[in-house]
């Protein structure tokens, strides 16, 4: 069995891992609050719909460049589970 240790412990794990839909909802709306108030008043914004297409239309195309290229990695990890879908 090959371990994750090595995932685990890194800053990609650290910053980029969310424990349920909930916790990773709390960071996108203090992430957007700390946008919104840098920008001005009347910028138009994503919804979070929108947000997600986005994000998950990106996702698709970087699998497609991944399996391009055919990279080993001992750590697997499904498209499906890349993004929590809202």
């Amino acid at each position: 069995m090959i371990s994750d240790e090595p995932y685990r412990t890194s800053t990609q794990y650290r910053l980029f891992s969310f424990a349920s839909q909930a916790s990773l909802l709390s960071q996108r709306t203090k992430a957007n609050a700390r946008s919104r108030a840098l920008l001005p008043a009347d910028a138009s914004y994503l919804t979070l719909h929108e947000e997600v297409e986005l994000v998950d239309y990106y996702i698709d195309k970087l699998w497609g460049i991944v399996n391009i290229f055919k990279l080993p990695s001992h750590v697997k990890v499904s498209p499906a589970a890349t993004c929590m879908g809202l």
